[in-house]
């Protein structure tokens, strides 16, 4: 017979497994910060290793395929690493600084890519919500789809130029701060228009 386990046994599996998955994720949305300082003390090989590093186990969970991960997930992984590579050989921050500018790429491609055909981005999300849309808000999910497409194109070119500005501090204020905080004043004002022009009435049929 196999002794019971206390609660505390329990609960640290959980704890540590929760920190792994949220580690890399903490890391990458504190990675501009983290180059500037990491790059002045050490370097750009330096940084370039503590990118690798805070994004390994998340590429070590994804190849074993653990739930929660998935081709997302190694992705971000393989293309940060593909930056880390050259700015170790040549010793150059200039290609971590370019993260930023992948990541709006990527996003801006994912979302065009949902318009040629079918369902867009935004109408995914929100069919989660209500999978009864009418017509009019299929089509306004479109709009928008397009408003975050022109967002990403903005949002990336400021960050390149910032990159290339020299300017390290205000390129991780901007990419670590303020590109978050306007995302989410984007996502929350088309939430509040779509509420205002398509208003429902709890418990009607659609």
């Amino acid at each position: 017979m196999q002794p019971l386990r206390q609660p505390g046994e329990r609960r640290a599996p959980g704890a540590l497994g929760l920190a792994a998955r949220t580690a890399p994720a903490l890391g990458m949305l504190s990675w501009p910060f983290v180059v500037v300082v990491v790059t002045r003390l050490g370097g750009a090989r330096v940084a370039a290793l503590t990118m690798v590093a805070l994004l390994l186990p998340g590429m070590v969970r994804a190849l074993r395929g653990e739930r929660g991960t998935g081709r997302g997930s190694l992705t971000v992984a393989l293309g940060a690493t593909a930056l880390a590579v050259p700015a170790v050989v040549l010793d150059d921050d200039r290609f971590l600084l370019a993260w930023p500018v992948l990541v709006s790429a990527a996003l801006l491609a994912t979302f065009l890519l949902s318009l040629r055909g079918g369902r867009s981005i935004v109408e995914r999300f929100a069919r989660a919500r209500n999978p009864r849309l009418s017509p009019e808000e299929v089509a306004y999910c479109r709009s928008v789809t397009w408003v975050w497409c022109a967002f990403f194109v903005g949002n990336g070119t400021l960050a390149a130029m910032l990159a290339l500005s020299g300017w390290r501090t205000l390129w991780a204020v901007y990419t670590g701060v303020v590109a978050y905080a306007l995302m989410g004043v984007l996502f929350g004002a088309e939430l509040l228009v779509r509420r205002a022009r398509f208003p429902r009435t709890r418990g009607a049929p659609r």
